[in-house]
């Protein structure tokens, strides 16, 4: 996992809650940046691009939802968890359909808090695997295709040059039914490029 995703946001109104989460967490070893409102944890998360953001559902200026809004809006890989006091549990539950990855009723249990937290880890881990994959697959087919560009340049039937006849109408079938499910026999003395017509024909197929 990258340095970047171990850097943690907490964005509260209340400092006993941002002091002991804070502290908890920087003994687990993670940066941790903090916030008292809304319009701080939204700069703080484009400037520090956290990995996990913890917002107070209700804050001054921008509410926990309003947060998680703009970081979808400018497409911010940040995973956000929701502190939630009784009674706005039904509005954390609607911030989870916006993208919200969990939600922590206040008051807070810490050792909670700390399961939902790694289990969000082993999720960006899990991600920037799928990703790494993804890109390595995407690298792999376009140098498959890059090849099978070249190797069809080398075997096209504009490489193969003669003025006889007969292999002049050879090509002419050949051309006709090499993309039709047929077994093609070519049948020729030694010599007369019966290896390279197949290759051209398997190339071309």
């Amino acid at each position: 996992m990258t340095n970047a995703k171990r850097k943690i946001l907490i964005a509260d109104d209340d400092p006993n809650i941002i002091k002991i989460v804070k502290d908890r967490l920087e003994n687990k070893g993670f940066k941790v940046f903090t916030a008292s409102n809304g319009e701080e944890a939204l700069t703080l998360a484009k400037s520090e691009s956290p990995g996990i953001a913890i917002l107070d559902l209700q804050m001054p200026m921008l509410s926990g939802i309003e947060v998680l809004q703009e970081i979808k809006k400018h497409n911010l890989d940040v995973t956000t968890i929701l502190l939630t006091a009784y009674g706005t549990i039904e509005l954390a539950v609607k911030a989870m359909k916006k993208g919200a990855y969990d939600f922590i009723q206040k008051p807070v249990d810490f050792a909670h808090l700390e399961i939902v937290i790694n289990k969000a880890l082993e999720r960006i881990y899990l991600k920037e695997k799928n990703d790494l994959l993804e890109s390595q697959l995407q690298e792999s087919e376009e140098e498959i295709c890059y090849l099978r560009r070249e190797i069809g340049r080398e075997y096209d039937f504009s490489k193969i040059i003669g003025s006889n006849k007969e292999l002049k109408e050879s090509l002419s079938i050949i051309k006709k039914i090499v993309d039709k499910k047929s077994t093609i026999i070519i049948l020729g003395e030694s010599g007369t490029g019966k290896e390279l017509l197949a290759r051209a024909i398997h190339f071309n197929s």
